[in-house]
């Protein structure tokens, strides 16, 4: 009797499983330009930063070899899409959290998450559609490691104040992304400058916004003479540092 109730709490147990969602066979990697793969592809006004076609595991995402790219028998095009609609998916997942100002008025947005996917998410259309209502169809994003995104409206220069922390952020992650700032709007991403190491006063060098901002453009930064530091890669499952707001 022992033995047939043990058979029969099998199933039991195995349907009260949680299903994990399925592992994306494609999707894209941000990553420090200085890696230099040979799948990386440039990103529209960036220096620093480029991405890296990909597919998710169990410790996170994983670069596709030539031969792995080759046998998916797609063109980089065609990955790219299918990347940008597993980014979508993930967005779909997460939470934003929003900062304001005193009045009320939306500020910026946090996204983050445990999985390595995150920082891909600002590729996918729907990410320019969820927040050009609250900031505009011009959007900033930071992306200092691989679970973590800064949202901001592209006239609002105080995204510029977050240099120290994002190059803290950056330095500290084992999967570290980009010191660039990058630009989402209509017509897509492009980087538009970069943070330095925070030696000088003003620690950003930015492209002016367009002529339609009333935002003013803030004075050149001398652009950095050497690529930032990254740290080595480690085989091991990283967990995200805690960046909650107090």
């Amino acid at each position: 009797m022992r033995a047939i109730l043990s058979l029969l709490l099998i199933p039991l147990l195995a349907s009260a499983a949680p299903d994990k969602p399925p592992r994306e066979p494609r999707c894209l990697a941000v990553e420090p330009a200085s890696l230099r793969t040979a799948l990386a592809k440039p990103i529209p006004g960036a220096r620093l930063t480029v991405l890296i076609p990909a597919r998710e595991d169990d410790l996170g995402i994983v670069h596709l070899s030539k031969e792995e790219f080759a046998a998916t028998g797609l063109s980089w095009d065609k990955f790219r899409r299918d990347a940008e609609a597993a980014a979508a998916r993930h967005l779909r997942s997460l939470t934003p959290i929003i900062q304001k100002n005193e009045a009320g008025e939306p500020l910026y947005a946090t996204l983050r998450s445990k999985s390595h996917l995150t920082a891909s998410v600002f590729f996918c259309k729907e990410f320019h559609a969820q927040f050009q209502k609250p900031f505009g169809d011009q959007l900033v994003v930071l992306a200092p490691d691989r679970f973590t995104l800064y949202v901001f409206p592209r006239n609002f220069s105080g995204f510029q104040e977050f240099g120290q922390r994002i190059i803290e952020e950056y330095q500290k992650s084992t999967w570290p992304c980009s010191l660039e700032a990058f630009e989402v709007s209509s017509e897509g991403v492009r980087g538009i400058g970069s943070f330095d190491d925070g030696s000088d006063a003003s620690p950003f060098s930015l492209d002016p916004p367009p002529a339609a901002s009333s935002n003013p453009s803030p004075s050149p930064a001398p652009k950095p003479s050497t690529p930032p530091r990254v740290p080595k890669r480690s085989p091991k499952p990283s967990t995200p540092p805690d960046h909650s707001q107090k």
